[in-house]
């Protein structure tokens, strides 16, 4: 093996490496986002409840008897709300939401410099042209490192990945090959992202709605004070689905995995002679790679409305808490 092939390789593996970092530690800020915020919604929930009981309990001569428990609910009540606020101030302290983004954005522009220069680099023996991928690599690598080292990233540390890179990771690749690790390895993942992804919005609205007809049977027999609770349940649920873009993710997956085949059918549609040549190569690579930047770019402004509406659930947290007072809901049940 030359000095030369060795270099390539030893940039091939920095990129890579640097890949599975970024990768690693945006999986590492998702969790944490989302387990966040699945407890602020948890919290919600359970503060509603407990409201709901203290107040249906107030009138009635088991009060005494349950007093301790009615004690307990008073206290947990109260500690709900400071508890909601201390997790919003983690959230908006350590912005998980905004690190996980730019981390996996960064990530996936790294993977997609990867995927064209392991290509392009098989379409001259030129040492010239050898050269210039290398450099435009380097360099590719060097703006996303520092794009990135910009956001609140660089207030936090990158966690080594212990992913072990594969032997074909450091290979250049045919067009064949491209197409069946880049354009093959991201339609299965759509396929089974979007199934993952319907299959959640259905069963949610499903029970969303379910809560909505339990509501009204509630109602119905007297139990007013109890719809309270599947007003909150159904909130929470329909909060869930808004903060993972769901809905948009199942569009936006969908959209990409169409233009991906359009492009597969393009190139099963050239001559073996037309596959050869250089331009119809750069057009796969370069159409391949902005569909995936685009759906890279509707993700980052999807992401970013949802963790803007975090701090609108702040508002709204604090006006249902308002709202969902004792005297109010006894209010209501008086009433």
């Amino acid at each position: 093996m030359t000095a030369d092939s060795t270099n390539k390789k030893k940039l091939l593996e920095l990129a890579w490496r640097k890949f599975f970092i970024y990768d690693h530690n945006a999986l590492r800020h998702q969790k944490r986002h989302f387990q966040t915020i699945l407890l602020i919604l948890l919290l919600n929930v359970i503060g509603t409840i407990l409201v709901v009981l203290k107040s249906s309990l107030s009138d009635h001569l088991i009060k005494s008897i349950f007093n301790y428990y009615n004690q307990f609910i008073e206290l947990t009540v109260l500690l709900i709300p400071v508890t909601s606020a201390f997790l919003y101030a983690v959230i908006n302290r350590f912005s998980p939401g905004n690190k996980w983004m730019h981390l996996r954005s960064s990530a996936e522009e790294i993977r997609s410099a990867i995927f064209r220069y392991r290509t392009k680099v098989n379409l001259s023996d030129k040492k010239t042209t050898a050269n210039k991928n290398e450099t435009e690599l380097a360099n590719t690598l060097k703006s996303i490192s520092n794009k990135l080292m910009e956001t609140q990233v660089n207030a936090s540390a990158l966690y080594p990945s212990k992913t072990n890179l594969s032997q074909h990771s450091l290979t250049y690749l045919t067009t064949k090959e491209y197409i069946t690790r880049r354009i093959d390895d991201q339609l299965l993942f759509y396929s089974k992202r979007t199934v993952r992804l319907e299959q959640q919005i259905k069963w949610l609205y499903l029970l969303i709605y379910f809560l909505g007809g339990l509501g009204t049977i509630l109602a119905a027999i007297k139990f007013q004070l109890w719809i309270a609770v599947t007003t909150s349940i159904s909130a929470a649920l329909l909060t869930w689905l808004e903060l993972n873009q769901t809905e948009n993710n199942l569009i936006i997956f969908n959209q990409t995995s169409e233009e991906l085949i359009t492009i597969k059918c393009w190139w099963e549609s050239l001559t073996e002679k037309q596959k050869e040549e250089p331009r119809n190569i750069l057009r796969l690579i370069g159409s391949t790679e902005d569909a995936l930047k685009g759906e890279r770019s509707s993700w980052l402004r999807n992401t970013r409305f949802a963790l803007s509406d975090i701090s609108s659930l702040q508002r709204d947290k604090e006006h249902s808490n308002q709202a969902s007072s004792p005297s109010e809901i006894q209010d209501a049940r008086v009433s």
